[in-house]
């Protein structure tokens, strides 16, 4: 399952580039939400952006950097709180969790974890599905450790 989330990541993910600030090139265009600030999500860096659609759903692809010292359920829960508001009009989010924002910007970055050479910049995943009513976050708490060590069901937060 994890797998499958993740190559649905790689095969949008490993075209477009982004600066390191986030700005979409190539005329992905990336809309923010005015949400109430999360005052206590982690900031992230936002390394490449994609845009796919599967079965008619648009789905926006996400590869970003958050600190290493915020991998931790108390700061992933308000980092996909974050998420969730910043993006609301996406029916549906998937997003690649790093902890270095080279990571996050590396174009092979899911093609490495398909070939199971994981990039270790790599810690984790958040997807939201508000089409079938899904949330969850998954991620390790430090480098070298499964990235699902721990799964949070958020569908029933």
């Amino acid at each position: 399952m994890r797998k499958l989330m993740f190559l649905q990541i790689g095969v949008a993910l490993g075209i477009t580039l982004t600066g390191a600030t986030g700005t979409p090139k190539f005329g992905q265009k990336l809309e923010k939400c005015k949400a109430q600030e999360q005052m206590d999500a982690p900031g992230f860096r936002i390394g490449r952006i994609r845009r796919t659609v599967e079965k008619g759903v648009p789905i926006l692809l996400l590869q970003i950097s958050v600190e290493p010292e915020h991998f931790n359920k108390a700061d992933m829960m308000a980092l996909a709180r974050r998420l969730k508001g910043d993006f609301c009009k996406e029916k549906q989010l998937n997003v690649a969790i790093c902890d270095d924002v080279r990571a996050a910007m590396d174009t092979h970055l899911i093609f490495d974890l398909l070939r199971n050479e994981p990039n270790a910049g790599l810690r984790g995943g958040y997807d939201l599905d508000r089409v079938n009513g899904k949330e969850s976050i998954s991620f390790s708490t430090k480098r070298g450790r499964p990235l699902d060590e721990v799964k949070i069901n958020l569908a029933n937060e």
